[in-house]
């Protein structure tokens, strides 16, 4: 594998090279994380609103959950799990919206 494969590769810390400089600007590194970062504060706010609906929606519906709101707050729960992965460098690929969102 050339060098040239390797900084394409998004850095990953189970990797045995993970402590390699990483490969982005760090300037425009820093304006990813910040607007990633306000993204992961609204997020909790959503969260809890999610929380609530699906409470109450439990309380009406015998306590069958809404399996809508689940997938959705799973769904969140990876992008925040990308979000970290990305704030703390253990990985360059940033997630949605610069990915898809799954």
């Amino acid at each position: 594998m050339s060098d040239a494969d390797l900084s394409s590769r998004p850095v990953e810390l189970n990797e045995p090279d993970a402590m390699r400089p990483l490969s982005e600007n760090l300037w425009a590194r820093l304006l990813y994380s910040i607007l990633i970062a306000m993204l992961l504060s609204l997020l909790q706010s959503v969260l809890g609103v999610l929380a609530l609906i699906q409470f109450v929606l439990l309380l009406a519906n015998g306590k069958r959950p809404n399996p809508n709101i689940a997938r959705l707050g799973a769904s969140l729960g990876r992008w925040c799990d990308r979000a970290a992965r990305y704030l703390t460098a253990g990985t360059e690929e940033k997630p949605w919206p610069w990915r898809a969102f799954d």
